[in-house]
């Protein structure tokens, strides 16, 4: 237990300021380099994506299809949604899809954040869209050779966790949008910043596929169905009961099946499930990104005391 705690705090700490799935990415090799890792709070690995990614099928293809038109109308684009909802994971997913590789060949990708500083913002996308180029600019100049970019190659730059509308304001001149082929991609959860020509409104997981998602955690390459029948069906009852009381948010659900895939029997998943019953009983009435902020608490706290 001592082992899984320190990899929940671990988790928490990488979260401490912002309540997202475990759905922030480097995004993998294209052909304008990586992203530094220093431009990362939040990152998994593209692989980790591909092999929990659950869902959203409808909402990668009206996106990719978005993004792919040759209409400059659609010059940007919001994925917008609570926190835990998979806003990164849909957005990496599309940034690293085949469909969006073949339209652009220059890509860059940064998360904004709550710790907003534009001027580093434009350096880091700079930097993978020209990575040759290691001129220091001041931020005016970094702005110019950012707009002349994009008039000049068809980019895709992926803003991820904007906060709030100021620091999309503080941004926008940075991208001709609307002037060029080039698009943009934002992920947010305040639906008062709406900067894009068009938002797309991420909902929730359906019960069946936050029981998929838990499954591909906690019990991965096909456990369950090593496990006598009565076995098995008792895990499915108390993993149905977790994915509803986590709201069936990507996140919640992915952190509680980091717990469970070291407790494998049903005794345990009562366990961890009537914890969880008990620990939110009080929160009964909050929204769905409160609870996420309880699971995250729990997972750390009440959960370990089984």
């Amino acid at each position: 237990m001592h082992q899984i705690g320190e990899e929940i705090k671990g988790i928490k700490s990488r979260m401490s300021d912002l309540t997202k799935q475990l759905e922030s990415m480097r995004i993998g090799d294209n052909s304008s380099r990586l992203v530094d890792d220093t431009d990362w709070s939040r990152k998994t690995y593209g692989h980790e994506v591909e092999k929990y990614f659950v869902g959203m099928k409808e909402d990668i293809e009206q996106l990719e299809s978005l993004l792919t038109t040759d209409d400059k109308s659609k010059g940007a684009i919001s994925i917008c949604g609570m926190g835990g909802l998979g806003k990164t994971t849909l957005a990496a997913k599309i940034y690293n899809g085949e469909a969006v590789q073949r339209c652009f060949k220059y890509r860059a990708w940064v998360c904004v954040s709550q710790q907003f500083q534009p001027k580093t913002i434009f350096q880091r996308l700079l930097k993978q869209l020209l990575p040759n180029e290691a001129k220091e600019r001041d931020e005016d100049a970094l702005v110019r050779k950012l707009c002349d970019v994009q008039k000049n190659r068809k980019c895709l730059i992926v803003l991820d966790d904007v906060w709030e509308v100021d620091h999309w304001n503080s941004l926008r001149h940075a991208f001709p949008i609307g002037e060029a082929d080039s698009k943009v991609l934002l992920t947010t959860r305040n639906q008062n910043i709406a900067p894009a020509e068009y938002v797309h409104h991420l909902k929730c997981l359906s019960e069946g596929e936050g029981w998929e998602l838990l499954q591909k955690i906690a019990l991965p390459n096909n456990y369950s169905q090593e496990l006598p029948t009565a076995e098995r069906k008792l895990l499915e009852e108390y993993g149905m009961e977790i994915v509803k009381k986590c709201g069936c948010l990507p996140l919640p659900i992915s952190v509680i099946g980091g717990i469970l895939r070291h407790e494998k029997t049903s005794i345990e998943w009562e366990k961890v499930c009537r914890n969880l019953d008990s620990y939110l009983q009080h929160g009964k009435g909050l929204e769905k990104d409160k609870r996420v902020e309880q699971i995250l608490d729990l997972s750390y706290n009440a959960l370990l005391t089984i």
